[in-house]
């Protein structure tokens, strides 16, 4: 699909850092859903922020859109991610390929006049079936 710009809805995600390589941000996306999960505390996908940082550092969070009235607990801190104009790409096809469909989505904006105004977001929709997998790039604008 082509990259297009959208307005999308304020959302309220719960987040914890994921220090080390990003290859590795299951490690920390899994427990923080499951949690959410566990406390009834889900209102939507998973989602990987991308911190434009060189691996090693802290480069990407986790987080997970919840309910408003949720104040974080002692495994995650609330945060608002504001309303407003995204570009979006939706991607279907290899989890190994997500690094070049982040790139043509930053690309395409770029190319269209559009200068990001935050960080990349990645939000699972679906985890890999047959080595495809289904997610959501969202920059905002």
């Amino acid at each position: 699909m082509q990259p297009h710009v959208a307005t999308l809805r304020e959302r309220w995600v719960c987040v914890v850092p994921h220090h080390g390589d990003p290859a590795r941000i299951d490690d920390t996306r899994r427990p923080l859903y499951r949690h959410m999960i566990q406390q009834e505390l889900v209102g939507g996908p998973s989602i990987i922020r991308w911190l434009d940082r060189p691996s090693g550092e802290h480069a990407v969070d986790a987080l997970v859109q919840t309910h408003l009235g949720f104040d974080g607990d002692e495994v995650c801190q609330v945060e608002r991610i504001p309303a407003g104009t995204f570009a979006l790409l939706d991607y279907e096809g290899p989890e190994a390929d997500l690094a070049a469909a982040r790139d043509r989505l930053r690309a395409w904006a770029k190319a269209a006049g559009h200068a990001p105004s935050g960080p990349l977001l990645q939000v699972h929709l679906m985890d890999a079936i047959d080595g495809v997998t289904e997610q959501q790039l969202q920059l905002p604008l």
